[in-house]
């Protein structure tokens, strides 16, 4: 057995896992995170372009259920884990569907990872309004493409989270894992799977084998990363990042008007009865406890390297 290596990022790593076992260990993460973001657009109304807010719904209804598929990914991933751990030989050349059946699942959770935070972006767009005549004008610019505008946007929140004493929110991962899943759906990438004892590993190269994940931030042999690893870590960054941003937007009232570098929020408080329904709703149906089988799988995995830490 090869040894691997914790990454660069490990101390942050773990503090994610811990935020992620104490805050949802008990909770269903999908139904949660959607009782979240509609709590917040349930209460609002945007200033421009109000009617929109109809689609912003259908956007909060499209994050549940691609959390859910992402994590069921996530628990095929973890049983071939533990078929592994069964094997006693294991010949590189020879068909293996289980490992085939890993490697579809893998890339088809970092794509549903990306649609996720896709659909993010496109809620935060909406809530976030850029000044961008103002922004060609002083910048010289005579077109700004729309991925400047939601990076512009995406600063904006972190600095409206470090300005409610919030920790700062690491954001470098969303443009990583969007450019993996651009290669993976677009550019003929392929990730490739191989196995380390119990820990599957893999890594995404694209038609020039050169790797597109930095291995050195995960748990990895420094070339390939630990499949079950980058799954626990990167579900905790999302499920903070959510958690996070879309509580402190509800809790922001009318009067906080910050500005910086042309931008600004973009919605008003209308009132907190949708909000007060949903938590009725959630105590007397109890949805956000009803824990699937999927995402015991998934703490199986986090606590594996909490204790391992």
């Amino acid at each position: 057995m090869e040894e691997l290596y914790y990454g660069v990022n490990h101390n942050y790593d773990n503090m994610m896992l811990k935020w992620l076992c104490k805050n949802y260990k008990d909770k269903n993460i999908a139904d949660c995170l959607s009782l979240n973001i509609g709590g917040f657009l349930g209460t609002i109304e945007l200033k421009r372009n109000p009617y929109r807010m109809g689609k912003l719904d259908n956007i909060e209804k499209a994050i549940r259920q691609d959390i859910k598929k992402m994590l069921l990914s996530a628990k095929k991933i973890y049983d071939y884990s533990i078929e592994c751990e069964k094997e006693s030989s294991y010949n590189l050349w020879e068909y293996d569907e289980k490992k085939d059946s890993l490697q579809i699942n893998m890339e088809y959770y970092i794509y549903k990872y990306r649609v996720i935070v896709e659909y993010i972006m496109k809620i935060l767009d909406e809530v976030v309004y850029m000044d961008i005549e103002k922004y060609k004008k002083e910048h010289r610019k005579k077109f700004v493409d729309n991925y400047e505008q939601v990076n512009k946007k995406m600063e904006y929140i972190r600095k409206l989270v470090i300005r409610n004493n919030e920790k700062d929110l690491d954001l470098a991962w969303f443009d990583e894992i969007r450019k993996v899943r651009n290669q993976l759906i677009h550019e003929g990438a392929s990730c490739m799977i191989c196995r380390n004892s119990n820990e599957p590993l893999f890594q995404v190269y694209n038609l020039e084998v050169d790797d597109l994940l930095d291995a050195d931030e995960f748990l990895s042999n420094g070339n390939v990363i630990s499949c079950k690893y980058f799954i626990a870590v990167t579900i905790a960054y999302l499920t903070y990042f959510i958690d996070t941003i879309f509580q402190l937007l509800k809790d922001i009232s009318d009067g906080e008007e910050f500005e910086w570098d042309y931008c600004k929020l973009n919605y008003m408080v209308t009132g907190n009865e949708y909000q007060e329904y949903q938590e009725f709703f959630d105590k007397v149906c109890g949805v956000s406890r009803n824990i699937p089988i999927y995402q015991e799988t998934l703490f199986k995995m986090v606590e594996q390297y909490l204790v391992l830490s």
